[in-house]
C-alpha cells in the first residue's frame, strides 16, 4: 500500500526506499508488489528501472500474468516504446501465455499510436 501511494504520488525514490526496507525486514515481495513497482517506474518514465523490476520479479520466481502484461504494454506505450511492447508480446506468445482482450487492446493501441498498424492487424488476426 505504501509503495502504491508513493508510485501514485510520482515519488520513485521513496518507493525504492520502502522496497529496500522490506528487504531489510525480510519481507518478501509478491506479484502485486512487483506489478505496483512496474507501474510506478513507467509512470515516472523510468523504463530501465521498470525493466530491472521485471527481471527481479522473474528472479524471485514470479511469472507475469495478464495484469503484468497490461502494465508492460501500457508503460511501453506511454513511453513511446511500441517495439519493446511488441518484444514482450512475442515472448509471451512463445511461452504459451494467454492474454485477455483488454491486454491485447493495450498492445494494439500502442502499435497504432506509433503508426505500426500493419503489425497491429497481424496480431489482431492471431
Amino acid at each position: 500500500t505504501l509503495i502504491d501511494g508513493y508510485c501514485k504520488a510520482g515519488n520513485p525514490e521513496k518507493t525504492f526506499k520502502v522496497r529496500e526496507q522490506m528487504e531489510a525486514d525480510n519481507i518478501n515481495p509478491n506479484l502485486v508488489t512487483f506489478n505496483t513497482l512496474l507501474k510506478g517506474m513507467f509512470k515516472a518514465r523510468m523504463v530501465e528501472d521498470a525493466e530491472n523490476v521485471l527481471k527481479e520479479m522473474k528472479d524471485h520466481g514470479f511469472v507475469p500474468d495478464a495484469f503484468t502484461f497490461s502494465i508492460l504494454f501500457d508503460g511501453y506505450s506511454s513511453n513511446e516504446k511500441a517495439e519493446a511492447a511488441l518484444g514482450v508480446y512475442e515472448t509471451a506468445v512463445d511461452s504459451g501465455v494467454k492474454m485477455n482482450a483488454y491486454t491485447c487492446s493495450i498492445l494494439l493501441n500502442a502499435l497504432c499510436k506509433e503508426g505500426k498498424t500493419e503489425k497491429a492487424e497481424e496480431i489482431l488476426g492471431r
